[in-house]
């Protein structure tokens, strides 16, 4: 296996938002992105467990809807920041 070691230039990460946008594009006409993510989905995404999620929302990181007992999230307001 090689190893590649590149140097993160303007041009080369402009190329790789470029691909970075034509791949959502063709994943969202393949599998469009649902309404609303449970607290599991969010959890899965960020790579955390449930918990962290509902103290993230506690704290204002994270916003979300509240349907009763539920957290509901809509998918482009969770970003890896949080």
């Amino acid at each position: 296996m090689t190893v590649l070691h590149l140097e993160m230039t303007p041009e080369l990460e402009e190329k790789l938002d470029r691909i970075e946008a034509q791949i959502r594009s063709l994943t969202e006409k393949i599998a469009p992105e649902p309404e609303y993510l449970t607290t599991e989905d969010v959890a899965r995404i960020l790579r955390c467990n449930v918990q962290t999620v509902r103290k993230k929302v506690r704290e204002g990181k994270i916003p979300c809807i509240r349907n009763g007992n539920k957290m509901l999230f809509r998918p482009r307001s969770i970003s890896q920041d949080a």
